[in-house]
């Protein structure tokens, strides 16, 4: 049922597509989300259950910086993926650019955040892919180095 509903919206899509549109298109087993450029698929949805929380960034260099953040699962035996996603533009999401581990701990984790340009804005926050879905820490920004 699962495919035969993302097969679907990816058939919105290519339609989408062919008339130029820039749009999100939801269900309850994910998203695909179009733009100009990409396509991307994820088979999480929001789920606010869960606390992920985005602490600080540091170590800030002019291509790496490392962000701290922790999570919070009330079942904590379901299967996780967690970390930092970042971009140049606002509320990046896990179809950006992001780091990814697997398994629960209720310690501070760190997200190490590479592949950045120098002398430039990003911002970052913490996710939580459960099964259920997908949740975000606040955002965080930040600046690289001039790199000189």
């Amino acid at each position: 049922m699962k495919t035969q509903k993302l097969i679907t919206m990816a058939l919105l899509v290519l339609f989408s597509v062919a008339l130029g549109a820039q749009k999100t298109l939801k269900s309850d087993d994910g998203f695909l989300a179009l733009n100009d450029k990409n396509l991307s698929v994820n088979t999480c949805e929001s789920n606010q259950a869960e606390t992920v929380s985005t602490w600080t960034v540091s170590k800030i260099s002019a291509s790496t910086a490392v962000c701290s953040y922790s999570i919070r699962v009330p079942n904590a035996s379901q299967k996780m993926e967690h970390g930092v996603c970042w971009s140049t533009s606002h509320e990046p999401t896990v179809n950006n650019t992001k780091t990814t581990e697997k398994g629960y701990t209720e310690n501070t984790l760190f997200g190490k955040i590479s592949g950045l340009k120098p002398n430039t804005t990003y911002y970052v926050r913490a996710y939580l892919c459960l099964s259920s879905g997908v949740s975000y820490g606040k955002e965080v920004s930040f600046k690289t180095l001039s790199g000189k």
